[in-house]
C-alpha cells in the first residue's frame, strides 16, 4: 500500500502542495486522501499505463459510498495522467454490485487526463465542486452520480 503510506505522510493541514509522484504500472490498493491532507497532487505517467485499482463493491465495502478504490475527502486535490479503477466484476443484477471508482468530497478538486473504470457509479462526485479535463470515464449504469458540483470539459 505504498501510495496510502504516501499520502499519509503528508503533513496534517498542510498549505503547501504535497506532489506524490507515481510510476507507470497498476498498483492494487485503495487509497484515502483524508480531509485534513490538503492540496496533494497526484501526477502519474499516463492514464493508460499508470492505474490505481480495487475491488470492493457496495456488499463487501457495507455501502456504495465507500465501495472506492480512491475517495479524495480533502480540498484542493489534483491529479494527472492516471486511471481510478474498480475491477469488482459487472453487477449482472445482483444488489449491492454497485462499485465506485473515485469518490469525491473535497471541495475544488481537479483531474486532467485521468481515467475513471468501474460497472456502476463510477464517478461519486457527492460534495463540492470539481473539475475534469480531457478525462476518459467509463461506465454503464450511473457512472457519474452525486450532489458535487463538477464541471467535465472535453471528457
Amino acid at each position: 500500500h505504498k501510495h496510502s503510506k504516501a499520502v499519509d505522510a503528508v503533513p496534517p493541514n498542510c498549505r503547501s502542495k504535497t506532489l506524490i509522484t507515481i510510476g507507470a504500472g497498476t498498483y492494487r490498493e485503495k487509497v484515502v486522501v483524508d480531509r485534513t491532507k490538503s492540496n496533494v497532487i497526484f501526477q502519474g505517467q499516463g492514464y493508460q499505463t499508470t492505474i490505481i485499482a480495487w475491488n470492493d463493491t457496495a456488499l463487501s465495502a457495507k455501502g456504495t459510498a465507500s465501495s472506492h478504490t480512491v475517495g479524495i475527502f480533502a480540498s484542493n486535490f489534483t491529479a494527472y495522467d492516471i486511471s481510478f479503477k474498480n475491477t469488482a466484476p459487472p453487477p449482472s443484477g445482483r444488489d449491492g454490485a454497485q462499485a465506485v471508482a473515485i469518490n469525491v468530497q473535497g471541495d475544488q478538486a481537479a483531474f486532467f487526463s485521468c481515467g475513471f473504470f468501474s460497472y456502476q457509479d463510477t464517478i461519486l462526485a457527492n460534495k463540492g465542486k470539481h473539475f475534469f479535463q480531457e478525462c476518459f470515464i467509463q461506465g454503464s449504469v450511473d457512472f457519474i452520480y452525486g450532489n458535487g458540483r463538477s464541471l467535465f470539459e472535453v471528457c
